[in-house]
C-alpha cells in the first residue's frame, strides 16, 4: 500500500511540474509585443515628395511590416521584418502635398506619423 501511495503521488507532481511548464511557454509566446517608434520626414522635389521613415522596434517580437499608406493611399513597399532592438529606413517618393499623415502597417497592429513637407 505504502509503495502504491509514493508511486502515485510521485506521478501527481511530475504531471503537475509537466502542467507548469507548458503554461509557462504558452504565456511567454502571448506576451511577446512589438513596440515600434516610427519617425517620418519629408522633402519636396519638384510636384514630389521623398519620404524617409525610420522604425526602431523596442519590443520583444519581430515586427512584420506589411503595409504603408500615405494620405490614405496604399504604397507598396516589400515585406520586411524589423528584429528586437533593430533599425529599418524606408524610403518613398509619392505626390507633394503641404503635410502627410504616414501609417506603417504591421502583422499587429499600425502606427502612425505625421510629418510636413520641407522644400
Amino acid at each position: 500500500m505504502e509503495l502504491s501511495l509514493v508511486l502515485l503521488v510521485a506521478v501527481a507532481v511530475s504531471v503537475a511540474v509537466a502542467a507548469a511548464f507548458w503554461l509557462a511557454t504558452i504565456a511567454m509566446q502571448c506576451t511577446l509585443l512589438e513596440l515600434l517608434d516610427v519617425s517620418c520626414s519629408a522633402v519636396k522635389s519638384g510636384s514630389r515628395a521623398e519620404v524617409q521613415l525610420r522604425l526602431h522596434n523596442r519590443g520583444q517580437a519581430a515586427a512584420r511590416i506589411v503595409g504603408v499608406a500615405v494620405n490614405g493611399r496604399e504604397i507598396p513597399v516589400p515585406e520586411q521584418a524589423v528584429e528586437p532592438g533593430g533599425l529599418a529606413v524606408i524610403r518613398l517618393e509619392v505626390n507633394a502635398t503641404p503635410a502627410l499623415e504616414v501609417e506603417v502597417r504591421t502583422s499587429r497592429g499600425s502606427y502612425r506619423c505625421i510629418t510636413r513637407v520641407d522644400g
